[in-house]
């Protein structure tokens, strides 16, 4: 809460969204997820804060740095368009990258592949 600057409602909110942040172990498991949102997309607290009220389950997504990576070679982007996609589609990040987003993005080029218009 305090790292955040959670208000007591936006606390409650991510509680009940994710019931199992109670259990996790604030320097074990939440602190290193913060840090390393923060750290690869160089964003303000606030802007993380937004992330988390947001999409509170980010807090438990695994492969991250791998995930922000993909994304961000695959379509090209620089770190500002990395950061408006997330914006935008943060729920990229709940998305399995091995299962979903890689086979999903091979299929969507295989399909388009001959055509030039797209």
């Amino acid at each position: 809460q305090n790292r955040l600057k959670l208000s007591d409602d936006e606390l409650r909110k991510l509680t009940r969204t994710l019931p199992a942040i109670i259990s996790l172990n604030f320097n074990d498991n939440i602190e290193p997820t913060l840090d390393i949102l923060q750290h690869r997309l160089k964003i303000s607290d606030l802007e993380l804060k937004k992330m988390v009220v947001t999409m509170p389950s980010i807090i438990g997504s695994s492969n991250i740095v791998p995930k922000l990576d993909w994304l961000q070679t695959t379509f090209d982007l620089s770190h500002l368009q990395l950061v408006e996609l997330l914006n935008k589609q943060l729920m990229l990040m709940s998305v399995n990258l091995d299962k979903t987003l890689i086979p999903g993005v091979t299929f969507w080029r295989e399909c388009f592949n001959d055509r030039t218009y797209v």
